[in-house]
C-alpha cells in the first residue's frame, strides 16, 4: 500500500526537540500504513541518533536515514529520494503539529482538488521572553492575511500572494505531491542555507494547480539556535547570492514559456534575495567581506559583486523613501 503521506525531517542536534516533533506527526489521525516518517540524521553529534533509534523501534512507519553532516537541503534530497508516499510534508526537527488531525485534512482537500501544493499557516512559539522581545515581527509572518479559495496555477497564485504580501517561502508550509518533483526533477539546491527561497519558488514556478488552507496547521519553534548568528553571516551572504543566481539560471532554463508578469514577479522575488544580500554584506566589517566570494570564477564574482552593490543601492533608496514618507 502507497502511504498517503510521506513526512521528511532533517535532524541535527536537536534532542531537546526531538521527542515533542516526533509525537506531534506519529499521533496523527492517517494510520500507521498511510503515513510515513522518514528522519534523515544529518550528521548529529548529540543524542538525536539514540532518541530516533528508540522511536524506530516503537513505530514501524518510522525509518532513519544516516548521513555526514550537509546541511538541511542535502537531509532534505535524501528524504525525498527515498520516499514513497503520495504527498510529501517536510517538518523542522525543532517544530511539531499543532493538531492530530493535520495531516489527515491537508491530504483530503489536496486529493480531492487534485494540487501539486497545498499550502497553509502556522503559528509561533518562542523559547523564552528575550527571544521574543528580539524577534516579534515573526509573530504574524506565517499567517496569510487574506483567504485564497480557488485553485490557481503557480504563477497565479505566486503572483497574487506577492501582491498582497503574503507569500513565505518556508516548505514546512506545504505539503507537495510527490509525482510533481519527481516529473519536473525539483531537488533542494545543495550545501546552502535559505534552500527555502529557491525551492519553493520553483515549485511555484511550475504548479498546475495550487490550493490554499486556512488553517494553522504547524507550530514553528523560534530558539537561538534556530536563529542567524554573527559566525553564519558571510555564509548567509553567498548562500542567498548563490541562490539568486540558482534562480536566474533556472528561469533561463525551464521558464521561456511563462507569462510578462509572472517573470516580473519572479525577478521582483529575486532581488529580496540580492537585497538580503546586500544587507549582511555590508554590515559585516570590511576585513570580513573580502571572503564571501573566496572561491569563485572571476565572472561569476563580478556577477556577484554587481548583485550586491545593486541591492545596496535599492536598500538605501527604500530607506530614504520611508524616510520622506514619515516626514
Amino acid at each position: 500500500m502507497v502511504p498517503k503521506v510521506s513526512v521528511i525531517i532533517p535532524v541535527y542536534n536537536a534532542a531537546q526537540y526531538l521527542g515533542k516533533c516526533l509525537d506531534s506527526i506519529l499521533g496523527q489521525t492517517l494510520s500507521a500504513s498511510e503515513l510515513e516518517v522518514i528522519c534523515v540524521n544529518d550528521g548529529s553529534t548529540d543524542s538525536s541518533p539514540d532518541v530516533l533509534a528508540r522511536y524506530a523501534a516503537a513505530n514501524a512507519n518510522l525509518r532513519v536515514l544516516h548521513r555526514e553532516n550537509g546541511g538541511s537541503s542535502m537531509a532534505r534530497n535524501d528524504g525525498l529520494d527515498a520516499a514513497t508516499g503520495e504527498y510529501i510534508l517536510f517538518v523542522d526537527s525543532d517544530d511539531w503539529l499543532l493538531h492530530p488531525g493535520v495531516i489527515e485534512a491537508l491530504y483530503a482537500q489536496a486529493s480531492e482538488q487534485r494540487l501539486d501544493e497545498l499550502f497553509f499557516n502556522a503559528e509561533v512559539s518562542y523559547e523564552d521572553d528575550a527571544t521574543h522581545a528580539r524577534h516579534r515581527s515573526f509573530d504574524r509572518l506565517y499567517t496569510r492575511k487574506r483567504d485564497y479559495p480557488d485553485v490557481l496555477d503557480g504563477p497565479g497564485m505566486f503572483e497574487l500572494l506577492c501582491g498582497n504580501g503574503d507569500f513565505v517561502c518556508s516548505v514546512w508550509s506545504r505539503l507537495y505531491r510527490r509525482a510533481f518533483l519527481e516529473e519536473n526533477r525539483l531537488r533542494f539546491c545543495p550545501g546552502i542555507i535559505h534552500e527555502d527561497e529557491v525551492f519553493s519558488l520553483e515549485c511555484m514556478s511550475l504548479e498546475a494547480r495550487t490550493g490554499y488552507r486556512n488553517m494553522a496547521c504547524y507550530g514553528r519553534h523560534v530558539h537561538p539556535g534556530s536563529l542567524m548568528t554573527s559566525s553564519k553571516l558571510s555564509f548567509s551572504v553567498w548562500c542567498y547570492l548563490t541562490g539568486a543566481r540558482a534562480l536566474q539560471r533556472f528561469e533561463g532554463e525551464r521558464l521561456s514559456d511563462a507569462g510578462p508578469a509572472f517573470r516580473k514577479a519572479f525577478r521582483r522575488r529575486v532581488r529580496v534575495l540580492e537585497n538580503m544580500a546586500a544587507e549582511q554584506y555590508f554590515s559585516l566589517p570590511a576585513r570580513e567581506r573580502g571572503g564571501v566570494l573566496d572561491g569563485q570564477a572571476p565572472q561569476e564574482r563580478a556577477r556577484m559583486r554587481r548583485m550586491l552593490w545593486g541591492g545596496l543601492l535599492r536598500n538605501r533608496t527604500r530607506k530614504l523613501r520611508g524616510k520622506l514618507r514619515g516626514k
